[in-house]
């Protein structure tokens, strides 16, 4: 796992949208929203499941 995908699952536990961890990390927000996208897919989410 990379920068920006811990980055991405940490932010997002806190509550921030993939616009707000874009404007903190200085990515792309499209770039972002990729990457959080292929995180959920893969199931890197697992605590949001039990929520």
């Amino acid at each position: 796992m990379n920068y920006l995908q811990r980055t991405i699952l940490l932010k997002n536990w806190e509550g921030k949208s993939y616009g707000q961890i874009a404007q903190e990390t200085g990515y792309d927000p499209k770039y972002v929203k990729d990457t959080g996208y292929r995180l959920w897919k893969q199931g890197f989410y697992p605590a949001a499941s039990i929520l």
